[in-house]
């Protein structure tokens, strides 16, 4: 249920301005939105409260290559969530009531997304949503040397590229 006091729409590019300040850059905004990604905004009078990034495949998404130097391949049917922030109470519950909606209109029957292994309440309130953890990501690196492993929960750690369900990261 969303509270009256939000109002939950996708933002448009005369919200650029306001995403902008949102997310503390111009250009990264600018190029989501030149590539097609989405982004899910909550609004009370006109400031947002919470926003996140959708990438509805088949999409690659590159954002974090300086960090895992790989890139998640997000197949047809499912979309990529990214970027997700919330600073204000309620915004980001009233978001995510929304979702549903807009999964049906990008016709997505799954949503993938990376979380940082000791964000515990990030990891908390996506598990109560109904997203379950596929694999695990592990990044090592020295100055000029980096390397990701990558492991499906039954597995055993390997290198990339590596398939969850239908989510492909490679390098």
């Amino acid at each position: 249920r969303v509270p009256g006091n939000y109002h939950v729409r996708l933002a448009s590019r005369d919200d650029e301005s306001a995403l902008s300040e949102y997310f503390g850059s111009a250009d990264r905004v600018r190029r989501r939105l030149d590539r097609g990604d989405f982004c899910l905004i909550a609004c009370c009078r006109e400031e947002i409260g919470a926003a996140v990034w959708f990438a509805p495949g088949p999409a690659s998404y590159v954002d974090d290559w300086s960090d895992i130097h790989g890139c998640f391949e997000v197949p047809k049917g499912a979309v990529w969530s990214y970027d997700g922030k919330g600073t204000r109470f309620g915004a980001w519950g009233s978001m995510m009531a929304t979702l549903p909606q807009y999964l049906r209109k990008w016709e997505a029957e799954c949503v993938f997304t990376a979380i940082d292994y000791h964000n515990g309440e990030s990891l908390r309130g996506h598990q109560s949503l109904g997203y379950r953890r596929l694999g695990m990501l592990h990044s090592v690196g020295l100055p000029g040397i980096s390397r990701i492993a990558c492991k499906r929960d039954e597995d055993a750690w390997s290198r990339l590229p590596v398939v969850w369900e239908r989510l492909q990261l490679t390098a």
